[in-house]
């Protein structure tokens, strides 16, 4: 195995998380919590990784895809990262609102409403997208909540 795939399963299991054998989605959801830490509240530090990463978890998240046939294989959770990170984009980040949008955003992912579940196709877009849409509705409800 060369550094490649290493780094392309690393980042599609979410350092690790997502080989969880319990509820790996929702243990691969908290490898988000660093990155929504490291870039405190920029909004350009973190539309700049989410513009470098979702790439990058599309490619990662395919190249699992295809190297286990399994289009949606319980590992990948770069995805559940990325919404997770999405969720938290414009609300503090302390204990309570982590916890909170935590919750939204796995009721969201899991549930998937509003024809979210549409955008779920067994590729690496797919997978990201559904929860990039979770993520997306998880911060305009958070967002909606901190104004009141």
């Amino acid at each position: 195995m060369n550094y490649k795939d290493i780094f392309l399963r690393v980042v599609a299991t979410g350092f690790g998380l997502g080989k969880s054998p319990v509820a790996p989605g929702t243990v691969g959801s908290l490898s988000a919590i660093p990155f929504i830490y490291m870039f405190g509240n920029s909004f350009f530090e973190k539309l700049l990784f989410l513009i470098m990463f979702i790439p990058i978890g599309v490619l990662a998240s395919q190249y699992v895809i295809d190297i286990t046939q399994n289009p949606d294989p319980d590992e990948v959770v770069v995805d559940e990262l990325v919404g997770y990170f999405i969720t938290m984009m414009f609300v503090p980040h302390t204990f309570l609102w982590m916890v909170l949008g935590f919750i939204v955003f796995r009721l969201l992912d899991i549930t998937k409403p509003f024809g979210i579940r549409k955008l779920e196709t067994p590729d690496g877009v797919g997978v990201m997208l559904d929860d990039i849409a979770a993520g997306f509705l998880g911060a305009v409800l958070l967002y909606m909540l901190k104004l009141l």
